[in-house]
This record gives C-alpha cells, sequence and structure tokens, in this order.
C-alpha cells in the first residue's frame, strides 16, 4: 500500500533532520528495523494547490526503531501531487514536540 501511494522518489525528513528515500523507508520496514505500533493523527490542515495539495498536522506515534523507542507526539507537513491515477505523497516532515525520545545516542 505504501508504495501506490508513495511516489517513487519522494523523500521523509524524520525528526533529527535526517532524509530517508522510499526505498531506504521501505526496506526499514520490511526488515523489521522500523516498527509502527499506532499513529493516531490529529488537528489536520488541508491547502490546496492545483495538482497539489499540503497537508500539516499532529499525531501521536508509538514504534520503535531498531528495538528503541521511537514515539512521542509529532508536527507534520506531507505533500501530495495528483498522478495520472490517484494523489501520491513526495514529502513527509516530522517535527517532535516534546524531548522524549529525541537522540539516538
Amino acid at each position: 500500500m505504501l508504495e501506490q501511494n508513495t511516489s517513487a522518489n519522494s523523500i521523509i525528513v524524520d525528526p533529527r533532520g535526517q532524509v530517508m528515500t522510499r526505498g531506504q523507508f521501505l526496506t526499514e520496514l520490511s526488515s523489521g528495523a522500523l516498527r509502527y505500533d499506532s499513529i493516531g493523527v490529529d488537528n489536520i490542515s488541508l491547502h490546496v494547490y492545483g495538482d497539489t495539495v499540503v497537508e500539516t498536522g499532529y499525531c501521536l506515534v508509538t514504534g520503535k526503531h531498531n528495538e528503541r523507542d521511537k514515539g512521542g507526539q509529532f508536527r507534520y507537513s506531507a505533500i501530495f501531487v495528483k498522478g495520472q491515477e490517484h494523489w501520491q505523497a513526495v514529502n513527509l516532515q516530522l517535527t517532535r514536540l516534546n524531548a522524549e525520545g529525541e537522540s539516538d545516542q
């Protein structure tokens, strides 16, 4: 489902500012290194600019990366473009709202 709903050249900017390609993200998920137990979204705002939509909102995430807790509260922005068949995400950026779990070190 993620492959259908994301552009082949989409990118994700995580809360630490690291950039991940769609391929890297899907590899992390399929290997089990990255696992989401739940993602709840709220306060969603959509802004439409022709064939582009900018979505902003709040999300509460529970999950792990390499068995380390990566959950928390985040603000996010996502950019979607309308393709020939359906909308696809091309960019996602997360900003942590709390300091819990902020560093991988």
